[in-house]
């Protein structure tokens, strides 16, 4: 997998996966005032739902990296986008906060799978250009 020469296409998919991942977590907080008057959540709650969130990735991230070496590249990308994508379009469906909560924790889960397969990407394209795909990420 390793080549000289790199495609720039080839990086698109984990680029734009870690440019959504990063748009939501940047949004995340913009939006906490609406989603707080939507759901009457309490700030202690509020905190909760976002510290759930930021756990989650921070425990399946080290989960992450194992699966990519046992998945393999691509398929631990697919995991990692299909669990954050459930969980996004689930976000959109919850009733209360707890659902909503938990739906935020599986985006974690998947954010954790998705961000070291990422880097696991970059650096496997290409040795040459390492250094700046794992910059633009």
């Amino acid at each position: 997998m390793a080549t000289s020469r790199m495609h720039p296409a080839y990086l698109a998919a984990p680029l734009l996966g870690y440019l959504v991942y990063a748009m939501f977590r940047l949004s995340l907080g913009v939006a906490l005032p609406e989603i707080q008057a939507a759901y009457l959540m309490l700030d202690v709650e509020a905190g909760l739902m976002v510290s759930v969130g930021s756990v989650s990735i921070m425990v399946f991230i080290l989960y992450g990296g194992y699966l990519t070496d046992r998945l393999g590249v691509f398929l631990s990308f697919l995991l990692g986008i299909f669990l954050f994508s459930l969980g996004l379009v689930l976000f959109m469906f919850a009733w209360n906060f707890w659902v909503l909560t938990v739906f935020i924790f599986l985006t974690g889960v998947g954010s954790g799978i998705l961000i070291p397969t990422v880097y696991s990407w970059v650096g496997e394209v290409s040795t040459a250009h390492r250094g700046l795909g794992i910059g633009v990420t």
